[in-house]
């Protein structure tokens, strides 16, 4: 496959189910962004994201089933087995795509397939001067932020060869890696 980051476009037609594409023109009405922009965009998040969840076949279930489960398990359990998933996960990534060698590539698409995954509502990812900062932003409370926290630990600690300090709140992680990812060793 070819480097899923590179922004060379071809030119093809395509035939589009008529209610298909007017539901795609509602949703980019004022928005600005053009119809092919759209698309494409709509096609990178397949092979991106999509393709590699089916892939995988998760079991979907909507928030608070799920908050339920973590509240019904024990913390260790809990912690324990999303380190694992994180595992699991992000060597699949790296073999289903000619992923850049860049570790913010690296990280990035990682972070958006959590939050595609829903395990955490968004995230942010800062650069400052001699460290990068990763904040989570969820709704599962403390328990769930100590699996995110000690799952993404273990990553950046294979990935980087470095431990992140992380502070954690009932719904908000903050990962401080001590040093600048774009600047990291690949």
């Amino acid at each position: 496959m070819k480097n899923i980051f590179s922004n060379k476009k071809e030119n093809i037609t395509l035939s589009i189910d008529k209610y298909i594409l007017e539901d795609i023109k509602n949703d980019i009405k004022n928005t600005g962004v053009s119809i092919n922009a759209k698309i494409n965009e709509i096609l990178k998040d397949y092979v991106m994201y999509q393709k590699v969840i089916n892939r995988r076949h998760p079991v979907i279930a909507f928030p608070e089933l799920f908050a339920e489960m973590i509240k019904n398990t024990d913390e260790k359990a809990v912690i324990e087995s999303w380190s694992r998933g994180i595992e699991e996960v992000n060597p699949f990534l790296n073999y289903s795509f000619n992923i850049p060698e860049s570790n913010v590539d690296k990280f990035t698409l990682s972070l958006e397939l959590g939050q595609r995954l829903g395990l955490y509502n968004s995230y942010i990812l800062r650069e400052r001067p001699d460290h990068t900062i990763v904040t989570f932003d969820h709704s599962l409370g403390l328990k769930w932020s100590k699996a995110i926290a000690a799952g993404f630990t273990k990553w950046i600690e294979n990935l980087l060869n470095v431990h992140p300090k992380s502070e954690l709140r009932d719904n908000i992680v903050i990962l401080t890696i001590p040093l600048k990812l774009s600047e990291s060793v690949h």
